[in-house]
Parts: C-alpha cells; structure tokens; sequence
C-alpha cells in the first residue's frame, strides 16, 4: 500500500465515516480516482484478512477490527495527511534541540524527499500569510523567521492538532518529538488544579502540558516574547493561577515576570471539565449581563423557551472565564468535537451562530465558529438535560404566569410542578411576556386574570396543602371529566385487603391516588426529512384565500387534515406581527397540541405583493410539527431565506411556477449540502 492509499485509509479511520468529496478535496482527487484507490486499499486489506472499506448513504467507513490495526502506539502504522505534516513540520523546528534538516522531517514524516520539499514549500505560503518565513541554512537548518508571539500562536495551533492525530496518546507524541521537563509541568499543572480546585479536561490537559514544555523549550534558547506583547495585565495578575505561579516553586519560577504572564495565560485560557464557580471580577457582571442577551435572542431565532436559564448561564460563564483569555489575546481555539458538532448539529449550530451578537459586541469582534460550537454544544445539552426533545411522559404543556418579583414566581413555579407531574411547564413568564408567547402549551395557571385562547386557572400566589388539592381536582375535572372528589379510597383499600395481605393501606391509598391522577398518552412523531412543497400565485387573491392555497399541499400529502384549516384561518386572521421572519415571510403555524399534524413545510409565491401586518411581502410559508423541536431544521431553512434579500427579489419577480420551482430547489439543495 503506497503513502497516498494509506493517508487516505487513515483519514477514513480517524473521520469516523466521510465522504467522496471531502476524499476528493483534501486529496486533490477526482470521484473516479477515489473509487479507483479505495478498491485498491480494499485489495490490500483482503489480503491482511481484515474487513474492507465499506460504504453506506454517500460515505465511506470501516469497521474497528481495520481501525485497530492501523491506530495503535506503533509509529510505523500511523501515516500523516499534508495538513497533519505540515503541524509536525511546525512543531519539529520550533521546539528544536539542534538544527533540524530535510532528512530528519523525512524520517519522522515517512515520506519521500519530494514529498517534504512539496509540504514545506506549501507550508512556506501558508505562513507568509501571518508575516511568517520558513528558511534552511547549512548551519541552521530549517528555521521559521518573524514575530515570537506569532510563533507561539502557530506551534500552539500545531500541538494542539498532533494531539487530536494521536488520540491524546502521549507516547506516540513523544516518541518523535522531545519535550523540555515534560514530567515536571505535568506535576505542576496537576497541582494547579488541586490547589484551585478546578480539572481540565484530558484533551486541554495533555494539550497545554506538551506546549508548555515546548515554550520553556524556547525560552531557554534565548526565543522570548518582548514585554510590551502583554505587559503587566491585571486581568491576568489578580488570577488564582497566576498568583499561583509567582507564590509556588515551580518549573517556571527562574523565567522573565513577562514570560510568566504568558505561561498564566496559556494555563488561564485552557478549558476545565470541573472548577468552583469564579469570583473573578475582570467579566463577572459585563459577561453575564452578555450572555443573558444571548440566551435572549436565542429564544427569539429558535421558538424555544429554554428552561432553568439561570443554570445554563452558569455554565456558559464558566467557559467564557478561559474563552475570555483565548479571545483577548488571539489564542486560537481548541474544539476537537468541532466537525462532528457542524454535522450533527448544523441547525442548532446555525441559530446559535445568529444569536451571538451580544457576545462578538462584548468582544469586540466576531468570535470563532469552534467557540460558537462550543456554546452549541453547552445550549444542545441543556436542551436535552431539560427533556425539550421529548415529552413522552408528559400528557400536557402549561406556562405559568406571575407578575410578581422572581422569587415569587420561582416558588409557584415549583409548587405547580410538584402539583402537576405529569404536565410539562415553560419557565413563569410575565402577563407582558405571555402576550408574546408563541409556543406549543395547553393549559395556563396564572396569578392575575388574563385573556388566552387556552383555559386559564387563576391561583394564589401562595398555596396551602387545601389549595393545591382544590386545585388538582378541580383541574383535572376540567380537562379529563375525572372527579377525584367522588372516589371512596378506603372502600377500594377494603377490597384488596379482603383478597390479599397489605403491610401499607397509606402507602397504597397514596399509590392509588397517583396511579388515577396519571393518565398517560401517545406522541405522534413526524418525519425526519421533509421536501418543501412550493405553491406559485399568479394572481392577486384574498388572504383567506392564500391560507388554503398554502395548505393544499400538505394536506395532499396527508401532513394536516381538514380540521387543520379552520384552526388556521382562525389564528391568523387578524395577521399578527410576530410570525413575520426578517419582514420578509410570515411564517404561519399551530400549536401540535391542539391539533395533529406531521413535519412538513409549503412555501407560497406570489407574483403580487401581499400585504400583511401594513407591509407587502411575496412569500408566505406554512410549518408543521409534530412536537416543539422537530421544527427546527426547517426553520433554520426558513431563516435563511429570509436573509437571502437577492433570492427573495428574483423570487417576487419570477413569472411561473417552473421557475419559481427550480429557484427554491436550488436554494434548499444548497442548504442540505
């Protein structure tokens, strides 16, 4: 097997499964050429008796019986894309010993004389870029000229990539390249986090150890940053890890005070799996005040009320307590999950990207999508923490009004969920609030009478044992005609007893009781992937009459019924403001829980413009939605034609359905791509 069909096996293995063009892009191949080599490394692996490359909806993959073989801590099975040569390349010679020459990369890179002369030449162009020059002398070797903090930049962004290459394996790492008291930064980072009782992650911790190791590397040559690159910081120097530093003997206490702002801003900018929560001042109120804002404008892009927001505030807060070093002072970003969160996650990712405003207006500037897909990561997993994919043990959506202070308000919200397991709650909202709401709920508990087209139940603020029970009863007797008030407990107590031995009647009178007030129901899940139907009005028409004609495919298709119209109709008569998406689409859609529907999406076109809310609009969209997140990839769609102001002209200029047709085909294809 030559060096090109082993990359490329390599690359499938580390890629988990990957596609043609992503084999054709980073190998400069074409679609033939990469069928041609993956039968010949299938060759190959038939005669190792190993399981061959397989390929399943567009990608390829293999089996962990072939990943084993190829991934292990022996060196001579590991081969090296160009990306992943030119981090080893970066890393040789700016954490040399000695001069390092073109048969040393050769040896450690395992490939051809032509081959490194090719990567360093692409290596060359790549760091100009950052006003950065790669140069060989006899005496020298290779050398890498321009700014020392620059550099820095550069190796961390190398090391941190070699990492991910190996697995974290430290052996592998070490095996070609040599570290400066590797074991001693290892047993001083370790007592950092003992000391201030914080855990980085595994990744972040074998990561910073080995480019510590290389930066005192560095100093030691002469090779320090000058001390107006950092100067004296004091958000770095009232940190806990700082003060560590300049308090504890530790490998770094003989280096320049400049030089140790650099190592407290390496170790400062690392990401922590566990930590107290910070009492540092430098961000504490700007950043949450931030993130509140976010989280704001996530509600708004999304359609999701997230719950429990004082909890995922925290845990954005303690990201942004390195994130805030990282982006300060142009550190790149470590997310080894960054791939596989955009194509897991591409909607959920996309909204969070249209959310973050508040946050790249504390900062400044625009932060890196591997940021942004950490915050994706920290707002999906509090979704799923919180159940919002499901409601399977859920019979009923309620929201619960208080107009009162937050405390209030967090008391009667515990009070109604303690009463009422078996419903889902929104987090309290205001009556201004709620006059707003647009989500998916079916019954409202509020302080204060209010107008809904839902059954409202007004209630204390403050309840006792009566209260609730008054409350309960008088609750279910109005939705589920169940009257609890009629039911002799004792008397079914009675009956069991006279059949079978009871060591508990209070236990199972209370058992009894839940068991009844717990009805249970089915969810109706829809489908995972949808095709918009496109609808194209060629004529002016009434806006009852535009309502049907966006309907009438979905209901073709048997995505709603024909009690889903009137419902429609009803709702949005009066054409309300908040369902109109960038002024440019208004967006109509029902509550799942009042009537059955499936995922799908139709897009009206109307030559014409249609007024709506006092303004003229050309396109109206109709989504439906089994449940309150299944939505979400189609409005992420929705979203961005709305964004898209030259697409939306063409469209209110198209002139028959044909080409309205091949206009949004186009636009949705390029989407899904």
């Amino acid at each position: 097997m030559n060096t090109k069909d082993k990359n490329i096996l390599l690359r499938i293995i580390q890629e988990g499964s990957i596609t043609s063009q992503s084999l054709q892009k980073d190998f400069a191949l074409t679609k033939g050429q990469v069928e041609y080599r993956i039968a010949k490394i299938n060759e190959e692996l038939v005669l190792k008796k190993l399981p061959k490359i397989r390929r399943s909806k567009q990608k390829y993959y293999v089996d962990k019986e072939t990943a084993s073989y190829f991934l292990n801590d022996d060196k001579k099975d590991i081969y090296f894309s160009p990306e992943e040569r030119r981090n080893i390349i970066i890393t040789l010679i700016l954490g040399r010993d000695s001069p390092v020459s073109l048969i040393d990369l050769i040896i450690n890179l395992k490939v051809s004389k032509n081959t490194v002369l090719t990567d360093i030449n692409s290596l060359r162009k790549e760091l100009q870029t950052v006003n950065l020059n790669i140069k060989n002398t006899r005496k020298l070797g290779y050398f890498i000229a321009g700014n020392e903090w620059t550099k820095r930049i550069r190796l961390q962004q190398a090391v941190n990539q070699i990492c991910t290459t190996f697995k974290f394996k430290s052996d592998a790492v070490t095996s070609f390249i040599n570290f400066e008291n590797l074991s001693q930064v290892q047993q001083d980072v370790s007592e950092i986090e003992q000391a201030l009782n914080k855990r980085y992650t595994d990744e972040n911790f074998i990561s910073l150890t080995f480019y510590l190791s290389l930066i005192l590397k560095r100093i030691k040559r002469g090779k320090t940053i000058k001390n107006a690159q950092i100067g004296k910081d004091k958000d770095i120097e009232q940190t806990d890890e700082y003060q560590f530093l300049i308090n504890n003997k530790t490998v770094f206490s003989n280096i320049p005070k400049y030089e140790l702002h650099f190592i407290a801003l390496c170790i400062l900018s690392s990401n922590v799996s566990d930590q107290i929560s910070s009492t540092d001042s430098y961000v504490s109120p700007e950043l949450k005040n931030t993130l509140w804002q976010f989280i704001y404008s996530f509600e708004q892009n999304s359609f999701i009320v997230l719950p429990n927001k004082d909890e995922l505030i925290q845990k954005l807060f303690n990201h942004f307590r390195p994130a805030y070093f990282r982006i300060k002072y142009g550190f790149p970003t470590y997310n080894p999950l960054y791939k596989e969160i955009i194509e897991k996650y591409s909607s959920l990712h996309e909204i969070v990207r249209q959310s973050v405003t508040p946050i790249n207006q504390f900062f400044g500037h625009e932060i890196a999508n591997e940021e942004i897909a950490y915050i994706t990561l920290f707002v999906g997993g509090h979704l799923v923490e919180n159940n919002l994919n499901t409601t399977n043990n859920k019979i009923m959506t309620a929201i619960t009004i208080c107009p009162n202070g937050i405390s209030a308000s967090k008391i009667l919200q515990a009070t109604l969920e303690k009463t009422f397991p078996e419903f889902s709650f929104y987090p309290a909202c205001t009556v201004r609030e709620y006059k707003n709401f647009i989500l998916p709920h079916d019954i409202v508990f509020s302080t204060v009478p209010v107008e809904s087209s839902k059954k409202v139940f007004v209630i204390k603020n403050l309840m006792d044992a009566d209260n609730i029970q008054s409350l309960r009863n008088a609750v279910f007797k109005e939705l589920f005609n169940l009257n609890y008030r009629d039911i002799n407990y004792e008397q079914i107590i009675n009956v069991v007893q006279k059949y079978s031995k009871v060591s508990d009647a209070q236990g199972l009178k209370r058992g009894i009781k839940q068991l009844l007030a717990t009805p249970k129901s089915k969810l109706n899940s829809g489908a995972t992937a949808v095709k918009p139907a496109i609808v194209y009005l060629e004529g002016k028409q009434s806006w009852q009459t535009i309502m049907q004609l966006v309907s009438q495919p979905l209901l073709e298709q048997e995505i709603i019924t024909a009690t889903f119209l009137p419902k429609l109709e009803a709702e949005y008569q009066s054409q309300p403001e908040y369902i109109l998406i960038g002024n440019k689409i208004a967006l109509l859609h029902l509550n799942p829980s009042d009537i059955k529907q499936k995922l799908g999406l139709s897009i009206l076109v109307s030559k014409y413009p249609i007024k709506y809310a006092n303004r003229n609009i050309h396109l109206i969209a109709l989504l439906t939605t089994p449940n309150k997140t299944k939505h979400l990839n189609l409005l992420f769609k929705v979203k961005q034609l709305s964004e898209d102001k030259e697409l939306i002209k063409r469209l209110s200029y198209s002139n028959s359905q044909e080409e309205v047709k091949q206009i949004l085909e186009t636009f949705f294809e390029k989407v899904d791509e």
